[in-house]
């Protein structure tokens, strides 16, 4: 079913600007509430729209083209995360209305990340117009439902290439880079078949964010295993990371073992970097929420706690404890990656 979108409802949340449709030269909303928002685990297929209509508009249409001006400054924040280092836990935690309104996982700006860096798989047009449809992207996601709230968004992996741009147009904004220890993300990927097969579409990406940097030349990730695989991933996500926090001052990075060994003064610190500013028993309600202590992906309210995470890691470790070892020796050779944590940790929350 479709309905007709007004210049002014553009503007209005509950028009949310879901995809690009550069094929046909169209942009998508789907109509959207507060709720709809919130049950959402992403905003890709498994969005959860408050009714099923939807509309297309044009490019040129000059509803979207006034909108496209690239003199404009954002307020919103951002959890930039190295994929399963607990971002939807913490998204769906500081998710808080009244206080903020939370985009997880945006297909557009996942679109736009592509696009950068994918450029010769795209018409020129379309790569000429980025700018264009980047400010656009960041004006639909900076939208709120009150002028107490302010918008969080937190961006697929996908999307860790072009953290420099998305701070550089946000003078504004405060972004937080979420990451794993490398073991910890070694195991994340090996915890099962579906994570395994879904690794390869990490390392596609990662070989063409890798070319910008020499350390990676030797590597041919078409001969590694999965452990290496991992590895591989993570390196290049850091690498990425740190010239984020080279490029932007409000940056801050946070280790996810770190926000479930200490929940609450890490959310105080994360409370304060984004300026959300919850008080000790919001937190507390947080920390006791189902929110927390659900599982954030699973829309089926499974319990899962930290020490389920901590008993899952080490089973998946012990089972593959030589491919893990063999990996972690093997990214020492190429990448000085205790010297990179360290630069994070000076960062830090």
């Amino acid at each position: 079913m479709k309905y007709k979108i007004s210049n002014d409802d553009i503007l209005k949340p509950e028009n949310y600007f879901h995809k690009f449709d550069l094929r046909n030269n169209q942009v998508s909303f789907l109509k959207m509430d507060r709720d709809s928002f919130k049950k959402s685990p992403f905003l890709d297929h498994r969005i959860q729209c408050a009714s099923i209509t939807s509309t297309s508009i044009d490019l040129t249409d000059s509803c979207i083209e006034s909108l496209f001006s690239t003199n404009h400054h954002y307020t919103c924040n951002f959890i930039f995360h190295t994929a399963y280092c607990c971002s939807t836990l913490l998204s769906r935690a500081v998710d808080i209305s009244n206080k903020t309104m939370v985009y997880r996982e945006p297909v557009t700006l996942h679109q736009l990340a592509v696009m950068q860096r994918r450029k010769e798989e795209f018409p020129e047009q379309h790569i000429n117009s980025w700018d264009k449809y980047f400010h656009f992207t960041l004006k639909m996601l900076s939208k709120t439902w009150s002028k107490n709230e302010i918008s969080i968004i937190k961006p697929t992996d996908s999307c860790n290439n072009i953290i420099p741009q998305i701070m550089t147009v946000s003078e504004n904004s405060k972004a937080i880079l979420l990451y794993s220890k490398l073991k910890d993300f070694i195991a994340s990927n090996l915890k099962s078949e579906g994570r395994r097969k879904f690794l390869k579409n990490f390392v596609m990406r990662s070989t063409r964010d890798a070319k910008k940097y020499s350390i990676f030349n030797s590597i041919n990730p078409e001969t590694l295993d999965d452990a290496k695989s991992a590895t591989f991933v993570w390196m290049v996500s850091i690498m990425l990371y740190l010239d984020a926090i080279d490029k932007s001052a409000h940056c801050k990075t946070l280790d996810a073992e770190k926000l479930l060994d200490d929940p609450f003064n890490k959310l105080k610190l994360v409370s304060k970097h984004l300026r959300i500013n919850l008080t000790d028993n919001e937190i507390e309600d947080i920390l006791s929420s189902p929110s927390w202590n659900k599982h954030a992906k699973n829309t089926n309210d499974v319990t899962y706690s930290n020490a389920d995470r901590q008993k899952e890691k080490i089973n998946v470790l012990k089972q593959n404890a030589n491919q893990v070892e063999e990996a972690i020796k093997w990214s020492q050779s190429i990448f000085n990656w205790e010297d990179a944590l360290l630069k994070l940790e000076k960062v830090a929350l």
